[in-house]
């Protein structure tokens, strides 16, 4: 039920600069005309698979895409947020032995936007792993799947998929899990993701408290993961 943000956003994914990618959009039971939206996206640009399904959650969304990619990496766009059109092309310019790629992202509260950077660096081995998920495990920045490449190999070497049992977490669940394997990662100092942020985003989702310990245990037990491997 995105119409109102969903042309901004796929608008914003095609006119990237690297133009090498495909674009799998997720229906995830819309009643408010964005699934017909969907449909004329994909008829007028052959890069755009649509996939329908019965309302479900996002994490079966998300993992429906994931069922379908086919490319060296994949990366997340929520409906309503949107990207500058050199999103892709400047997290594809590193070199491609990285399992993750970590870009900045801008916070777009109303009118007022907040650039978040981060800054460069380049992990490949225990200790420089050690000190950026010192730095940033606690940030929004890997709390969340967007802004970000994920190595498609290495997400379907460890099954990985988001939880669907979860409707609170489930995409830090994914990015912490995602970190216990990844052996190298890379940051990059940008802003070209736009997250459209809202104070009343979390009244959309009803959150039964049982749900919630499930999710803080599941993420506490991989951070303990994270903290003995990284020491």
């Amino acid at each position: 039920n995105a119409k109102k943000t969903l042309s901004r956003c796929l608008d914003s994914v095609l006119a990237q600069t690297y133009q090498a990618f495909e674009v799998l959009v997720v229906g995830d039971g819309s009643m408010d005309g964005s699934s017909e939206l969907c449909d004329q996206y994909a008829m007028k640009d052959s890069r755009v698979g649509v996939f329908h399904q019965s309302n479900s959650g996002v994490s079966r969304a998300r993992n429906k895409g994931l069922d379908e990619a086919k490319g060296e990496y994949v990366t997340f766009v929520d409906s309503d947020d949107y990207l500058s059109p050199y999103f892709l092309s400047k997290l594809v310019s590193v070199n491609r032995d990285f399992d993750l790629v970590v870009g900045g992202y801008t916070c777009v509260e109303n009118i007022k936007q907040n650039l978040i950077r981060l800054e460069n660096c380049a992990c490949r081995d225990k200790d420089s792993i050690s000190a950026y998920l010192s730095k940033y495990l606690d940030t929004l920045s890997l709390r969340t799947p967007w802004a970000k490449l994920f190595r498609l190999a290495l997400i379907n070497r460890l099954s990985l998929r988001f939880d669907e049992r979860l409707h609170f977490g489930e995409d830090t669940l994914f990015v912490y899990s995602f970190l216990l394997a990844a052996g190298r990662i890379k940051c990059i100092e940008s802003s070209d993701y736009f997250y459209q942020y809202s104070i009343d985003w979390s009244r959309r989702y009803v959150r039964r408290i049982e749900n919630q310990l499930l999710s803080f245990q599941a993420n506490w037990r991989l951070v303990e993961a994270l903290s003995i491997k990284y020491e």
